[in-house]
């Protein structure tokens, strides 16, 4: 069994998404179970998330992560990374000289300035997403990829959170229902961002799973040829060994997707027994998510 602080922090990310503001509600209480820097880190991170990407309540996260970098249980990355936070709050909420103040004070010997630059811009970008703020978001995205152009290697964390929060921005706004013109050029680009720096930071599956991101994005956007072709470079990547069933069942399901939105009935249909072949194989605890995708494709191609 966990502390009492990850009994906390487990809780609160589970309650997250459903529930941000009684979750914002009980943060004050779990602060002070944190009792190492890993912790305080934790409790950091879903502070910033909660009533930034959430609520956008970008003052009231500044405010709750005032006077914790001061903990004596952190050490000076993870100083760092709680200025990294305030400074993405700080920029999220328009106030670029004091997150740029944040940054320039609290320098990263072992990187250049430009990484910790570009992981407060993409992650603003990301928070702002959830506010459907998306000309601003598109703003800070072009910003973070500007900065980027140290060409920052794979061991390097910018590369990974562009990867990330780009696959991040990309997948929630194929999930907005009423997403215009510019919210969709978004999450294109974004999607094409992680697809890239998948390749730079992570692992084969990353870059599979950035395959599927971008066909499904190609999908959301009504680009059903484009999608197609995406989806079978997915599923072909899928095919190596090491390929988890939940991550295949991803790369099958865009392609009979896409399939079905290009035309191709026939060959979604002729696909349905390996789709439900592999959803046996997943995990139990992930049926419950894939089987009413697996669902829905069968009965749209029967």
């Amino acid at each position: 069994m966990g502390s009492d602080f990850d009994v906390f922090l487990d809780a609160a990310w589970d309650d997250h998404g459903d529930d941000p503001q009684g979750v914002l509600d009980r943060l004050p209480a779990g602060l002070p179970l944190a009792t190492t820097g890993v912790q305080f880190l934790g409790w950091v991170g879903l502070t910033a998330h909660v009533t930034g990407h959430h609520l956008g309540r970008w003052d009231e996260g500044i405010a709750l992560l005032d006077g914790v970098a001061e903990a004596p249980q952190l050490a000076a990355e993870q100083v760092r990374a709680v200025r990294r936070s305030q400074a993405l709050l700080r920029l999220a909420s328009g106030d670029r000289a004091a997150a740029d103040a944040l940054l320039a004070a609290n320098p990263d010997a072992a990187r250049p300035p430009a990484s910790a630059l570009v992981r407060v811009l993409i992650g603003a970008a990301s928070a702002l997403v959830g506010q459907r703020q998306t000309e601003r978001a598109t703003t800070l995205m072009d910003e973070a990829l500007a900065a980027a152009d140290y060409g920052p290697a794979g061991d390097d964390p910018a590369a990974r959170a562009l990867a990330a929060s780009c696959n991040n921005i990309a997948m929630e706004l194929e999930e907005v229902p009423d997403r215009d013109l510019e919210d969709t050029a978004l999450m294109l680009r974004a999607a094409r961002q992680a697809r890239t720096w998948w390749e730079v930071a992570g692992t084969p599956t990353n870059v599979m799973l950035a395959e599927v991101r971008v066909a499904a994005s190609l999908l959301a956007a009504g680009q059903s040829d484009a999608a197609l072709v995406r989806a079978h470079t997915a599923a072909s990547l899928s095919e190596a060994p090491e390929t988890l069933a939940g991550h295949r069942l991803q790369a099958l399901l865009v392609l009979g997707n896409a399939q079905l939105a290009a035309g191709a009935l026939a060959a979604a249909r002729a696909g349905l027994a390996e789709v439900q072949a592999v959803l046996d194989r997943v995990p139990p605890e992930y049926q419950g998510i894939y089987g009413p995708q697996v669902d829905a494709l069968s009965a749209s191609v029967s």
